[in-house]
């Protein structure tokens, strides 16, 4: 009878020492019983029990003890790495040996570090005559650490790269142990694998203890395999996760893992044939809250979600550039200018612009984005993370652009890695000046990338409504547009309608400015309803070559409809009303004019009456 294989396993202490473990759960099995069992094996039941210093099985049957064949390794126990370990075993002589790895003799690069196997051969009898023939494995437990990494699909970089890159970074560094679990999500792959460090000394090395992939014929990974593996740990080892990062393309709506489209049914409701992360994700009745509950348990209070990608936005890096001219011209904080935006400009001063990207971090508006940005005070995926996680949570400040690069680590050593570069006269550096000097609360990591815990505690300006405050620019799919100092939106017919500067204005006791939409007409006020209760209001209009109309924006918050015809008439109140319209949502965020349209009257001359506060 070939003789057992002890199993001793330690307890590593923070100095170091061994300690003996006599409360861990051994699972000692063959490969070809695991049957659908899926890393970390949490389903396969206990065999080894301690006794008399290391573990031995259940039974007591010597035929449940390893022999020749592939089998599984796994020791788990409260608060400690699970150790997952293949070997192959072999008999010789009725001794058992063990070799690392399945499918032939593995060495070192196969062996987890938390895993020794020491092989005995059968003693001489006139050394020691009672040595057993036997060997000898030696697992240690270390604290459980988590590393989740996810890389996108696009090839003009092979993402998955950057994620090992970061993983070995953090061992080296010390914040992954060597007993850590490192989960590399691939959608090029389109596989989520599993690694520990293994027992050779280069930070590179690592051995691999489970694949997965989706499941379900055809299925392809993404974001929401992201946030299952957080959620899986959120339940079953809450507070070890180190650090959730994901390496790819992105923007400030979220990270672009498949670049797919949302044609959700409703505001909230993810599309299914979606991958990619979304701002509504993180919504109270998204699909974190009520698809994965426990992710942010998962995180480590000192834990860190990590989005390495960009937050490119051409208009607010060309307002960055104007505020920086402003503040170094010395240009008062409440004094207006013009700040170039693409198909316009914003009309702006040092305390607006803060105040609008600011919201960037810290707004719960759950709006319609632009790629180019608009700074209306949006919701963006980040700053909304950094609401929910209570970690550290960091990206691209808003507006700058994420680079591929390397960095450094010991001896020869170098990591590759996604850094957030401000070199001069590039638009990362306009964007970087200007949120170090306006934002004391603005912090960036050896990498680049801004805290967006850190900006949620800034205290922006208070501000008040200035009827002057508007911006003219072009979105990517309704093309003009005016923004009145209240949000209100207007839309031209003819998307490369003009739209006049604002001019003074007064009517009786009635003050403020006076906006003009040449050769168009009002047709209706569109209301779309957000998902945080906020109602966008759109005007919408029609071209009309013989007259002008005119917005008439109070100090008092009233936007008044005033008509003229062209090419001297006055201005005056118009013959009718310009109702208003509940616009009925669609898939994608679409929307269209219910039938019937169940029109909202207004008193003539009326397009809106608000609060005179601050908007956007």
């Amino acid at each position: 009878m070939a003789t057992p294989v002890r199993i001793l396993v330690m307890n590593v202490g923070a100095d170091g020492a061994l300690t003996p473990s006599t409360d861990a759960q051994v699972v000692i099995g063959r490969r070809d019983l695991l049957g659908d069992s899926r890393f970390p094996h949490a389903d396969l039941l206990q065999t080894h029990f301690e006794s008399g210093g290391h573990y031995v099985n259940i039974s007591g049957d010597p035929k449940n003890e390893p022999d020749t064949g592939e089998w599984l390794l796994v020791v788990r126990a409260k608060d400690k790495a699970t150790v997952v370990q293949h070997l192959t075993f072999s008999t010789k002589d009725d001794v058992v040996r063990a070799a690392a790895g399945w499918g032939g003799a593995g060495g070192a690069g196969q062996t987890a570090a938390t895993v020794s196997i020491a092989n005995y051969v059968e003693a001489k009898e006139e050394v020691d005559a009672d040595r057993p023939k036997q060997s000898v494995l030696t697992v240690k437990l270390l604290p459980a650490v988590h590393f989740v990494a996810l890389a996108c699909v696009q090839t003009d970089a092979t993402f998955d790269l950057f994620s090992q890159g970061r993983r070995d970074r953090l061992f080296e560094r010390g914040e992954l142990n060597p007993g850590s679990h490192a989960h590399l999500i691939s959608t090029r792959r389109n596989v989520t694998e599993v690694f520990v460090k293994s027992q050779k000394p280069a930070v590179t090395s690592w051995v691999k203890v489970a694949e997965l992939t989706p499941q379900g014929e055809g299925q392809k990974n993404g974001i929401l395999e992201f946030y299952g593996v957080l959620q899986q740990l959120g339940v079953e080892e809450p507070g070890t996760v180190l650090e959730a990062a994901y390496f790819g393309h992105g923007w400030h709506a979220g990270p672009v893992v498949r670049n797919t489209s949302d044609e959700g049914v409703d505001l909230v409701t993810r599309d299914p044939k979606d991958f990619d992360g979304r701002p509504k994700d993180w919504h109270p009745e998204g699909a974190i809250a009520k698809q994965f509950p426990k992710l942010k348990d998962a995180l480590r209070s000192d834990g860190r979600f990590f989005i390495a990608g960009c937050s490119h936005m051409v208009n607010v890096i060309n307002e960055c550039r104007a505020a920086n001219k402003q503040a170094n011209d010395g240009t008062a904080r409440d004094v207006f200018y013009k700040a170039p935006m693409r198909g316009g400009h914003v009309h702006t001063t040092l305390d607006y612009t803060k105040r609008a990207f600011g919201q960037f971090v810290q707004s719960k508006f759950f709006n319609r984005s632009d790629i180019n940005g608009v700074g209306a005070g949006h919701a963006t995926y980040i700053g909304l993370a950094a609401q929910t996680l209570g970690c550290e949570v960091f990206g691209a400040p808003p507006g700058a652009e994420a680079n591929f690069g390397r960095v450094r680590g010991t001896g020869r050593i170098s990591h590759q890695t996604m850094l957030v570069l401000a070199r001069p006269n590039t638009e990362n550096i306009s964007v970087i000046s200007y949120y170090e000097r306006e934002f004391s609360t603005f912090e960036r990591d050896d990498l680049g990338y801004a805290s967006y815990t850190k900006m949620l505690g800034e205290v922006l300006p208070e501000l008040g409504y200035r009827t002057e405050r508007h911006a003219i620019f072009e979105e990517w799919e309704w093309g003009k547009l005016l923004r009145l100092p209240s949000g209100l939106l207007v839309r031209r017919e003819n998307k490369n309608g003009a739209v006049s500067f604002p001019v003074p204005r007064s009517e009786g006791p009635l003050s403020g400015h006076l906006y003009v939409l040449p050769r168009a007409l009002p047709k209706f006020v569109a209301l779309f309803n957000y998902l945080d209760g906020r109602v966008q209001k759109v005007l919408m209009t029609r071209d009309d070559p013989a007259r002008d109309m005119g917005l008439f924006v109070t100090t008092q918050g009233q936007t008044l409809l005033r008509i003229r015809d062209r090419p001297s008439g006055d201005f005056e109140l118009p013959d009718r009303s310009i109702p208003m319209v509940n616009m009925q949502v669609g898939p994608g965020e679409s929307w269209d004019v219910p039938e019937p349209p169940n029109e909202i009257p207004q008193p003539i001359g009326d397009i809106e009456r608000v609060e005179p506060k601050w908007y956007w």
